[in-house]
């Protein structure tokens, strides 16, 4: 048996035109809820409602900082980033 006709390349998989298509947002959003969840079964034991509650706290802030910050914010980016090369030569 040739060991190198179980393994698939980079190559192969392009020429045979095989790829792993991105997850939906439903199966995304399944497979977190599956992971908080068990995250949540492996900490219960050493938690109280002070936990839950700054939780929840943290997470309002991150939600209502994401609203904020790109409604009221002034972000400034540069169209054309400064280059070495474009600074002329004094002698």
């Amino acid at each position: 048996m040739d060991l190198r006709s179980s393994q698939a390349t980079i190559f192969d998989n392009l020429r045979l035109k095989r790829a792993a298509a991105e997850a939906g947002a439903p199966v995304k959003q399944v497979l977190l809820l599956a992971a908080v969840l068990a995250a949540a079964m492996l900490v219960w034991q050493g938690t109280g409602w002070r936990t839950v509650a700054v939780g929840a706290a943290a997470i309002a802030v991150l939600f209502f900082g994401r609203y904020v910050m790109p409604r009221f914010s002034r972000i400034f980016v540069s169209p054309m980033a400064a280059r070495s090369t474009n600074i002329p030569a004094t002698a």
